[in-house]
């Protein structure tokens, strides 16, 4: 009876050893490798045929769980796919690490207008890999849209005038090449659009049919910032003459709209 009863002892203490060995070892072997990638916006989100839908990845860290493990802030490796028949799409960088960003840049052919396309976005370090799917909702370039990006080039002009003569070290000039594109308007009566540079994303935002002369217009390093870092209004004065002031950039639209 006795050792009946030890042998059962052993094989309880077994089970527990080897229930917590288990527990152990995926726990260290699983979890050096975590992470997690953000795409803004995380939602799906309208283009127009020929124009730039951007997309932006970030790279989290569990840093309660990773901090002092050698796998802590190692670069995650960025890949994007796209039917490449229906759209343009490139990417970089390839590479990136907590606090840093991926630009995605998607441009839908002709071919694609008015469905949806869907772009995979995977991270992969040390094996593990985090999915994202965003879908774009294509659409043809319309005549209100064209007026919108006439619109936004001369506020734009306006802009680059004056940060030209008084921000020199931001590299923005009349010379800057600008390419346009249409954002989704979140009310009725408020107008955004996007210009890109080889490496500046300019967001400008107005109100139509209205006195409402305050345009807001930010600035945010592509490659480098997930958020602006700038931003300023323009007032319009006697019709003619635009005054320009730095803003705070939490009254900037970019998180409203982002795209």
């Amino acid at each position: 009876m006795t050792n009946k009863v030890v042998l059962i002892a052993i094989v309880c203490v077994a089970v527990l050893v080897g229930f917590m060995l288990y527990h152990t070892l995926s726990y260290t072997t699983a979890l050096p490798n975590q992470f997690l990638i953000e795409v803004t916006p995380d939602r799906p989100v309208d283009a127009i045929v020929g124009q730039k839908c951007v997309l932006i990845v970030n790279v989290i860290d569990n840093e309660n769980i990773l901090e002092g493990r050698e796998s802590y802030g190692e670069p995650v490796s960025i890949s994007v796919a796209v039917n490449d028949e229906v759209a343009s799409l490139t990417y970089y960088p390839k590479k990136i690490s907590s606090g840093q960003i991926t630009e995605i840049v998607v441009i839908p052919k002709a071919l694609s207008a008015d469905s949806t396309l869907t772009v995979l976005i995977q991270g992969e370090r040390g094996g593990l890999k985090e999915l994202k799917f965003i879908t774009v909702n294509v659409h043809e370039l319309t005549k209100d849209i064209e007026d919108a990006e006439a619109h936004a080039t001369g506020l734009r002009n306006e802009f680059t005038s004056w940060i030209a003569v008084n921000h020199p070290e931001l590299n923005i000039t009349e010379e800057t090449c600008w390419v346009g594109a249409h954002v989704d308007s979140v009310s009725l009566d408020t107008k955004y659009y996007l210009f890109y540079s080889s490496n500046r994303e300019m967001g400008i935002s107005w109100r139509e049919g209205s006195t409402h002369n305050h345009t807001t217009i930010y600035l945010r390093h592509r490659y480098e910032e997930s958020v602006p870092s700038l931003a300023y209004e323009l007032t319009l004065l006697d019709d003619e003459y635009y005054r320009v002031r730095p803003i705070s950039t939490k009254n900037a639209f970019a998180e409203a709209v982002w795209r």
